[in-house]
């Protein structure tokens, strides 16, 4: 808005002065007579119809100009179409001013209200009243404040985001690592297995796994839940991997499908049961301390998987040129044993 020196006339149209608290929600309305008392207080709300009852209300007590806090807004806007004259007084002024009415120097916004009409009245020679803008600025001011609400807008729900990814991404991260590494895991655990036996691979898995639980509990901490992860994922998918070896293994061909639903269903039950006992334990002692207490017993179950291994039956038999039956070691391919070691297969003949 432009502004002029000194155009306000000496006494004020109607001997009436008006002054409005601007809030967010309602506005403070204060008009006063020319012996400086109050005539009329109200409050209105801060929407169409509360504008025009705010009109109506200095229409009413014949008030032409009106004292504000601020050059732009719908209240400023609505003064100015309906021909009020609006002066402004700043906030910082209106602040100095409250001295005059009283030492307490309480914000209340009726009583800035009245502060605002009776300056108005009382200092006329020092305030200069707003000209309306042309249209063109009108628009644009309209526009300029309307990109101001958009970016204020923009930035907190880039910080409400930025927030909500710091809290939740590496945990996000670290469930992609987990996948990763699970599938690495299963064709580690497979190719391993077998050249070596799968049974070797078991307390190194369980052991990857175990470190990777324990991992998370350092859960402030993203390198630690993302590694954590990672080596939880590892070390699982080679447990999966070389346990369902060993139990088809284990099995005659006519059992294979046994062997495998049975797996099935103790893989689901697990997965089903493991993460109800984890809320559990959660719910008692928070996070951290259920990880470190899941490592924990991965590790007491270590042992477990050094069990000796039970010797090899006969997977198939075939006959040879000179009487020969084949046995091949399950766990084993062909010609792989290590010598000395008690396990050396290949073609042996029946004595």
């Amino acid at each position: 808005m432009q502004s002029a020196r000194n155009t306000l006339p000496e006494e004020p149209p109607g001997d009436v002065t008006c002054g409005i608290d601007w809030a967010r929600d309602d506005h403070a309305v204060s008009v006063v007579n020319a012996r400086g008392r109050e005539i009329c207080r109200r409050s209105v709300e801060h929407s169409a119809a509360g504008l025009r009852e705010l009109l109506a209300v200095l229409a009413r007590n014949g008030a032409r100009e009106a004292a504000i806090e601020r050059t732009d807004g719908p209240v400023v806007d609505a003064l100015l179409s309906a021909g009020i004259t609006v002066v402004v007084i700043s906030p910082n002024q209106l602040k100095n001013l409250r001295g005059r009415y009283g030492s307490a120097g309480n914000k209340d916004d009726r009583f800035d209200a009245y502060v605002l009409a009776d300056t108005l009245r009382t200092d006329r020679a020092r305030l200069r009243p707003l000209i309306p803008d042309s249209p063109a600025t009108v628009a644009l001011r309209r526009a300029c404040r309307a990109r101001k609400d958009l970016v204020s807008h923009r930035v907190g729900v880039t910080n409400q985001l930025r927030a909500h990814l710091h809290n939740v991404f590496p945990a996000a991260a670290g469930l992609f690592a987990q996948a990763l590494t699970g599938m690495a895991g299963r064709w580690w655990a497979g190719r391993l297995g077998d050249r070596l036996g799968h049974e070797r691979l078991l307390p190194a898995a369980l052991a990857i796994a175990a470190a990777g639980m324990a991992g998370l509990f350092w859960l402030a901490s993203p390198v630690a839940v993302i590694a954590g992860m990672g080596l939880f994922g590892l070390g699982f998918g080679a447990l999966q991997n070389a346990t369902f070896t060993l139990m088809i293994n284990r099995m005659p061909e006519s059992g294979f499908g046994t062997a495998s639903a049975i797996w099935n269903l103790a893989y689901d039950a697990g997965y089903g049961a493991g993460p109800a006992a984890f809320g559990v334990f959660v719910g008692v002692t928070g996070y951290p301390i259920a990880f470190a207490l899941s490592a924990l017993l991965m590790v007491v179950a270590l042992p477990l998987t050094r069990r000796p291994r039970p010797a090899a039956a006969a997977r198939s038999a075939r006959s040879g040129k000179r009487g020969e039956v084949v046995i091949q070691d399950r766990h084993r391919p062909l010609g792989r044993g290590v010598p000395g070691s008690g396990d050396e297969l290949g073609a042996q003949p029946v004595e």
